[in-house]
């Protein structure tokens, strides 16, 4: 059984009537697709304990937790293409997505007449404010530690394993399903049988004197 977040930023913000934020990616890691950044806004003082590192749940209680997270939260999702990658590099390309991804909940918090994120909470990243005011703490194994960061972390990774699954139509030779775009032994055969495809992240696999490919 897993144990539930302790959510200590949670509790301190809600006390004081603080807007939180959890963010979270997921894809930093793989050889192709796009990284995918979500952020979002539980409802006060709820925190419901299934709300655990998205990679701990199995994929049913992950599409269980989405439903509820889309259906009670404000959230939003900034996807990250695979050129962009290559352009800025993995690292620099996750952060101004997750600089994006405040903003895109703060309008949605405008819109709704709400109060924007004072308060971010990040899974280890150290992200530098992206507006006067506002608080960024990164919390490392955040995931484990706020409700928030988890919910962030399985809107993340539902949205970007169904891109995934949209891929593996159009790119067959590579079993995106089974790996997700990690460089599992399977992945790497592929790579080396067919080369890279569009959707490759050509600085993560052509390094010509110590890459992959």
């Amino acid at each position: 059984m897993q144990i539930p977040c302790e959510n200590l930023h949670e509790r301190n913000s809600w006390q004081n009537n603080v807007c939180i934020a959890g963010i979270d990616e997921a894809g930093r890691g793989p050889l192709c697709g796009p990284v995918v950044i979500a952020g979002v806004i539980l409802p006060q003082n709820t925190a419901p304990d299934f709300l655990i590192d998205s990679k701990k749940l199995s994929e049913k209680r992950r599409i269980a937790a989405y439903s509820w997270i889309i259906s009670h939260c404000i959230y939003t999702t900034v996807t990250i293409s695979h050129t962009t990658i290559d352009t800025l590099n993995i690292y620099q390309a996750t952060m101004a997505g997750m600089r994006q991804v405040y903003f895109q909940l703060a309008a949605l918090c405008k819109n709704q007449g709400l109060p924007t994120p004072a308060h971010l909470v990040i899974d280890a990243m150290p992200l530098p404010s992206p507006e006067k005011g506002v608080l960024v703490t990164p919390i490392i194994r955040g995931e484990a530690a706020s409700s928030s960061i988890a919910a962030a972390s399985i809107v993340a990774k539902v949205t970007r394993d169904s891109m995934l699954a949209e891929y593996a139509q159009i790119f067959p030779a590579y079993s995106l399903t089974q790996h997700k775009g990690y460089g599992t032994a399977l992945h790497i055969q592929a790579l080396k049988a067919h080369g890279p495809s569009l959707i490759h992240r050509k600085s993560f696999v052509i390094k010509p004197k110590s890459g992959l490919l």
